[in-house]
C-alpha cells in the first residue's frame, strides 16, 4: 500500500465527518440569521456588548505587554 492509497483512505474516512460539520454549520447559520431577523434590537445590543468586551480584553492585554 503506497502513500497515495493511505491518503485516499484517510480522505474517505474523514469525508463523513466533514459533511456532518458542514451540515451543522449551515443549520447554526440558519438559526442565527433567523434570530437576527426576529430580534434585530437584541442582536445589535448583543453584538455591541461582545465588541465592547473584546476591545476591553484587547486593551487590557496590550497594556500589560507594554509594561
Amino acid at each position: 500500500m503506497g502513500h497515495a492509497d493511505l491518503i485516499h483512505d484517510a480522505a474517505d474516512a474523514v469525508a463523513p465527518l466533514l459533511s456532518d460539520v458542514r451540515s451543522r454549520v449551515a443549520r447554526a447559520s440558519d438559526r442565527t440569521l433567523g434570530y437576527v431577523r426576529d430580534e434585530p434590537v437584541r442582536s445589535a445590543i448583543a453584538a455591541a456588548a461582545v465588541g465592547t468586551l473584546v476591545f476591553a480584553l484587547w486593551h487590557l492585554l496590550s497594556s500589560r505587554n507594554s509594561r
